[in-house]
């Protein structure tokens, strides 16, 4: 296994140290991260480009993790290709039988190029759920989903979900 250093940056106008890696790291002993997060969980960060059809059949974002939960801190959906219609809203939430929503944004709020973020202003037709910045259930992967007749007409959804781990 082999680390590259590829620089060390002393104190910067923030006054921190930057210590920027490449290839593979292997850390022996105590490493620390700071920065923004949710209590201490790393924030990781997942994008992807679903076509119609795998919104239709459900799309997993994030895999389950045996015995952890999933907390989404932030989320982001784009519209493409006209409208969504027919059906009766996008729901990213887990995968339990009961499953924990974390957003449902309806078709009313999902035009052409529309974007909705969680972190953004508030939208009308878009509510947060109980699984917003919560726990969802342990050991349950994180979907997107749509729900009532099958939806027609917009080609893609982006979607963007930051999440952590605990």
């Amino acid at each position: 296994m082999s680390s590259v250093l590829n620089s060390f940056d002393q104190a910067d106008a923030s006054g921190d140290n930057k210590l920027n890696l490449g290839g593979t790291v292997d850390v022996t002993g105590t490493m620390q991260r700071h920065g923004a997060s949710v209590g201490d969980a790393l924030t990781y960060t997942k994008a992807v480009r679903i076509t119609l059809a795998e919104l239709i059949a459900g799309y997993e974002l994030v895999a389950a993790v045996t015995g952890k939960s999933i907390r989404v801190t932030n989320y982001y959906l784009r519209i493409i290709g006209g409208a969504a219609t027919a059906a009766d809203d996008i729901r990213i939430q887990d995968n339990n039988g009961t499953p924990v929503i974390v957003v449902t944004a309806a078709v009313a709020a999902l035009t052409e190029n529309a974007e909705v973020a969680g972190l953004g202003p508030a939208i009308a037709n878009v509510t947060k759920g109980a699984g917003w910045m919560a726990l969802l259930t342990a050991s349950k992967a994180l979907d997107i989903v749509e729900t009532g007749t099958t939806m027609t007409t917009l080609t893609h959804v982006d979607v963007i979900v930051q999440y952590q781990i605990g």
